[in-house]
């Protein structure tokens, strides 16, 4: 626990920065004082990367501003942060469970800066703001300065908020999406989402196949998801066969890293677990055998 920001690891480096962690967990941690950030880990204006990591039971409990339940990352300056160091956060195949904020996201990410979320898993975490799993928010003074890659995740009872920021949602199942700020600007692929919050959007639950195209298959949200079990929750009916094939992702990799040149394309084409998408156009972070 720590009476600061960031319950085991605080991250104060600026914009050459590069931090990564691989096949760590992180568990049980939690900042106590109030309105502290970043139950496990605080990044502040440098490139953090996760790989193959859990996130369990971390928590920013007290205060009205404790966001970051799992991960809080931010840019340099909150008195002019389009011109400080960037923030960028890289997340490959991990999950989070059980994390608790008093504000808003299991990860939130504040100010300016590129977000990268691949073949990760999200479940049973909350937060006083809606249980949001991923929070979105650019600097004020500059709409949509986080730019944020969500691609084959799972969020099976949570979702994404976006709020100023823009995110493309590429072959993921969300629980839900809410749209606030000045000008979000979400954009989803392949991809479904079930409730619907928020006024500052026009989009409507169900499946999206091409960006923002709302498809008129009908949804079973009850039965979208198989029981979470070991960090993953496979899903099923029409997210088994409505997703992105690994040509596609392979392709949107390619894009991603023109502006993350730090972007690992390889992970495109596999699930959470390292199990081969070839041959299946399936949603979520997991694939199956």
């Amino acid at each position: 626990a720590s009476a600061g920001h960031g319950g085991a690891v605080i991250i104060e480096s600026g914009s050459d920065a590069v931090t990564r962690f691989v096949e760590c967990d992180f568990n049980g941690n939690s900042v106590t004082g109030s309105s502290k950030c970043g139950g496990a880990i605080y990044n502040k204006a440098s490139t953090l990367i996760i790989d193959k990591c859990s996130f369990v039971n971390n928590s920013a409990p007290n205060g009205s501003n404790a966001d970051g339940s799992a991960i809080y990352s931010i840019d340099s300056s909150s008195a002019d942060a389009y011109t400080g160091s960037k923030a960028n956060l890289y997340v490959y195949n991990s999950y989070f469970e059980g994390n608790q904020a008093k504000r808003q996201g299991t990860i939130r990410v504040n100010g300016v800066g590129y977000v990268a979320v691949v073949n990760s898993t999200f479940n049973s975490n909350t937060s006083n703001n809606s249980d949001c799993d991923i929070f979105l928010r650019s600097d004020q003074k500059v709409a949509n300065a986080v730019k944020a890659y969500i691609v084959s995740c799972t969020l099976s009872d949570g979702r994404l908020d976006s709020q100023s920021s823009t995110a493309w949602c590429y072959n993921s199942v969300l629980g839900g999406y809410y749209a606030n700020g000045t000008n979000p600007a979400t954009k989803f692929t392949n991809s479904i989402f079930s409730v619907k919050q928020g006024s500052k959007d026009t989009l409507q639950p169900g499946l999206y196949t091409t960006e923002n195209t709302l498809s008129e298959q009908t949804v079973d949200y009850a039965g979208l998801f198989e029981s979470y079990n070991n960090g993953i929750t496979p899903v099923k009916g029409i997210a088994l066969t409505a997703g992105m094939t690994s040509t596609e992702l392979a392709a949107l990799g390619e894009t991603i890293k023109t502006a993350m040149p730090l972007f690992e394309t390889k992970y495109l084409t596999v699930d959470q677990k390292g199990n081969s998408r070839e041959g299946k156009t399936v949603m979520g972070a997991y694939v199956g055998q």
